[in-house]
């Protein structure tokens, strides 16, 4: 079976045109039927990865999904929206597990053309302080919560109503637009809680039972994926407390923010975080597009078998 998906668009109209149109976006090494896409669109600088590594090829298939080719091509299959969606998942979970070193490596499995000085490690505490502002004076009624699936989001948002009253919230910690919370609530998804970054552009605040952090020195955007990775697992599991309950991670403080934290050069951060945050972005858009088309679907048969 191939490893490969690609899409299909049958062209229909007057044939030199057709013929014109293709033989002027070929890819000049395959010929006609085939896009260089960079004739259509060039990739920005910027975005250009290491040449002959995985993650190339894992974007040129994302490039060639949406191409148009001769469908007289043997072994072409035709991808939907939730194939498409999928694969982008897939790629950007393979870039999740090699743009970070491992195993005590000193540079990334893959990385950005241009980028080759070996990474710093740097403890959590050299780049975040702990949050202990207390909403003393009840000045933030708001509160937030933090779930792995979507990230810190307003209370009454995730649970429909607010947990929380205003008699409690006076020893909750303030969260300030771009801190960070580890919520120790573990998950299928969360297997060591998560860590997220508070994106909402509002200040509010969150119980006590959350660890709150602002950073400096790093690129919050890079940071936010790092905490998505894996990376940061085998720390928290050699170095949490024995009997904790089975729902809750347990680490002490100071240990928590004795967490390694792999740190390129600024710009090779900003590359990083800006890449999986469009493919994120992406990923959103074609699950739009999905529940859009699941939408037309139930309408069209609810009005086809009346």
């Amino acid at each position: 079976m191939p490893n490969h998906v690609t899409s299909v668009i049958t062209l229909s109209g007057d044939e030199s045109r057709i013929k014109t149109m293709l033989e002027a976006i070929q890819n000049d090494e395959v010929g006609v039927g085939s896009v260089d896409f960079n004739k259509i669109l060039p990739m920005p600088e910027s975005l250009h990865m290491t040449s002959g590594s995985i993650e190339d090829s894992a974007i040129s298939v994302c490039i060639s999904a949406i191409n148009p080719i001769n469908e007289e091509y043997e072994g072409i299959q035709k991808m939907d929206v939730a194939e498409f969606r999928e694969m982008l998942k897939n790629v950007k979970k393979s870039l999740l597990e090699k743009m970070f070193p491992k195993n005590g490596a000193d540079k990334p499995e893959i990385r950005f053309k241009g980028f080759t000085h070996a990474w710093e490690q740097r403890k959590l505490g050299s780049i975040a302080d702990k949050v202990t502002e207390k909403n003393g004076q009840l000045s933030y009624s708001e509160t937030f919560t933090n779930s792995a699936e979507f990230g810190i989001i307003s209370q009454r948002d995730f649970f429909d109503h607010d947990i929380s009253n205003s008699e409690n919230i006076g020893g909750y910690y303030v969260v300030r637009d771009n801190d960070f919370v580890y919520n120790p609530r573990i998950s299928v998804t969360a297997p060591c809680g998560p860590i997220n970054c508070n994106r909402l552009g509002r200040n509010g605040v969150m119980s006590p039972l959350y660890t709150v952090f602002k950073t400096h020195d790093i690129d919050t955007l890079y940071l936010e994926w790092f905490f998505k990775s894996s990376y940061w697992h085998s720390f928290m599991y050699y170095n949490g407390d024995s009997g904790a309950r089975s729902d809750r991670f347990s680490i002490k403080n100071d240990l928590f923010f004795m967490m390694p934290i792999p740190v390129p050069t600024e710009e090779e951060q900003r590359r990083i975080g800006s890449l999986l945050s469009t493919l994120d972005k992406a990923i959103t858009l074609h699950q739009r597009k999905l529940e859009k088309l699941q939408q037309i679907k139930k309408s069209l048969l609810e009005k086809m078998f009346v």
